[in-house]
């Protein structure tokens, strides 16, 4: 899908790290998918997950897809976009934008790059959404588990309830 920044209420701001690129010079495939983790485990706290495991219940990721939209290089700061766009009785899923929104935090020592009010020098572009550059887009399918039956359950309500405050789902 061809995301912009407005699809997403929620955002996970994340720089790329060196470690993250491969012998071929640009992040490697499977580091988009860990951005999208770091993204959603910040959302489901936003949504009122407090622990991600509680009364023996959980989340498990059924599915997961990524389609790539462009190369991507170090240094770079990212913004991954979070949203829920189905709600069912056991299950949901979330979609992703991963957005280049900027430089990263290089040339900007002592000051902290996830800090949006940081622009000590702000690249052209890097508070503006309108600028960012959709570098990944995609998916994944959440089941509510209980572990000790070792089936999908209803979802809680508090979390039911999160969902729709957030992303007005139902």
């Amino acid at each position: 899908m061809n995301y912009r920044p407005e699809d997403f209420r929620f955002y996970c701001g994340q720089d790329v790290q060196w470690s993250d690129m491969d012998t071929l010079g640009h992040v490697n495939n499977a580091r988009y998918f860990t951005y999208f983790e770091s993204a959603r485990l910040l959302y489901f706290q936003r949504i009122g997950m407090k622990e991600i495991i509680t009364e023996g219940q959980g989340p498990v990721l059924a599915n997961a897809q990524c389609d790539f939209h462009r190369q991507l290089h170090w240094p770079s700061h990212l913004e991954v976009g979070v949203s829920c766009d189905r709600l069912s009785q056991r299950s949901f899923n979330l979609i992703y934008g991963l957005f280049r929104s900027g430089p990263g935090s290089l040339g900007r020592i002592g000051v902290s790059a996830s800090t949006p009010q940081n622009s000590a020098t702000p690249e052209a572009g890097e508070n503006d959404p309108s600028q960012w550059e959709l570098i990944a887009s995609g998916s994944s399918v959440v089941v509510w588990v209980d572990f000790g039956l070792g089936k999908a359950v209803a979802i809680p309500d508090y979390l039911r309830d999160g969902l729709k405050e957030l992303d007005d789902v139902g």
